[in-house]
């Protein structure tokens, strides 16, 4: 695993709690370089250990993590496993543990969350290393449809595959939401900051691959005819204050830039916002939407959203969308009948209720089992 998310803490302690010492998890640093996450272990029940090692990108300057760890050869054997899971191809360190896992005679499971819309595919080396690295693999760890099919297209047959559903603690979401979602709380929150009864959140990291002009579009458009709705910016990122000009040259009213917010702040946000928006170019996966439901938001996502294929239903849950215009006819129809956002709130959390930590850990349990044989 790269670093210690506050999202994956819930599901390797439920593994910690079923597997005991049999459990390890190997993190390749303790933060990312472009993460203001604050390391959550202090809530761990797994055993764990932070390996001494390099971020080659951070290194160079580019910012994302390539991670180079000499010593996971020797921390894997140290722990003597059955089956190693690696957290994706793209680090030095899991190259170096596929390996390792050849020389120990173990067993190899790839945690992959790629799908064919993702903006990391590209050059022919990559293309190259990634099918000698997918070979290796005994079994396939995926969250969802969308990386189920992506590991198809290199051969990966089906029953090689084990889901384990991208999860947060929707309970935490669903009562922090609660709290705020009260008549009296949305109402003095939108008269702190001079917004409108309706309110579009955008909740990620501002950078290019999450597609925030999109949702400038959107709301121009709706504002332009007229319609009074305001948007919420929750996050930071390399992009903040070009987009934060965009907005001021467009005219745009009624739009906040909150900045970066801590996951315990979270649920507050979501519970003022009457729908998300999740314009991605590009998102494996997008746990946003795991928490916007679980608050009860609705959810436009675009079509490369991998939670979308599993979580995201045409008038059920949500909308996917193509464009600028679908976003903003949507929009509009829950304006128009907010009894069907009702309704949609109250299904996002039922369907919801299902993509939970245990349910993430059932699907490592299920690899284990049949890779490994280890008693549940």
């Amino acid at each position: 695993m790269d670093v210690p998310t506050p999202y994956r803490i819930p599901v390797f302690n439920d593994l910690g709690d079923r597997l005991g010492s049999r459990f390890k998890v190997f993190f390749m640093a303790l933060r990312a370089p472009n993460r203001k996450w604050e390391p959550s272990l202090e809530k761990s029940r797994f055993a764990h250990e932070v390996l001494g090692g390099l971020n080659l990108r951070a290194w160079s300057g580019r910012g994302f993590g390539c991670h180079l760890n000499p010593g996971v050869g020797r921390a894997l054997e140290r722990f003597a496993p059955s089956l190693v899971v690696v957290g994706g191809y793209n680090h030095v360190t899991s190259f170096l543990a596929a390996r390792n896992v050849r020389r120990l005679a173990v067993k190899l499971c790839l945690w992959c969350e790629s799908t064919v819309h993702d903006a990391r595919n590209g050059s022919r080396f990559t293309e190259r290393l990634k099918v000698r690295f997918i070979g290796r693999c005994d079994s396939f760890i995926v969250p969802g449809r969308a990386s189920r099919e992506y590991l198809a297209t290199y051969g990966v047959t089906d029953e090689r595959i084990f889901a384990a559903p991208n999860a947060v603690d929707s309970e935490f979401f669903r009562e922090g939401a609660a709290r705020a979602q009260t008549d009296e709380a949305r109402e003095r929150f939108r008269k702190a900051h001079f917004l409108p009864e309706f309110n579009v959140l955008f909740m990620g990291r501002l950078s290019a691959e999450k597609g925030f002009p999109v949702t400038v579009d959107v709301v121009g458009a709706l504002q332009t005819q007229g319609l009074e709705v305001g948007l919420l910016v929750v996050g930071d990122g390399p992009r903040r204050r070009e987009y934060e000009r965009l907005v001021s040259e467009r005219r745009l009213r009624n739009v906040v830039f909150f900045g970066f917010v801590r996951q315990t702040e979270l649920p507050f946000y979501y519970g003022q916002a009457d729908v998300l928006m999740v314009p991605s170019v590009s998102e494996p996966w997008g746990l946003v939407v795991n928490e916007a439901m679980a608050c009860g938001v609705p959810v436009l996502c675009s079509p490369v959203v991998g939670a979308g294929y599993d979580l995201v239903t045409d008038g059920v849950t949500g909308y996917r969308c193509g464009n600028a215009a679908e976003y903003a006819a949507r929009i509009l129809g829950l304006i128009e009948d907010p009894e069907s956002k009702v309704t949609m709130s109250k299904t996002c959390r039922e369907v919801i209720a299902a993509f939970s930590p245990a349910a993430c850990a059932e699907g490592f349990l299920e690899a284990l089992q049949a890779l490994s044989r280890v008693q549940r």
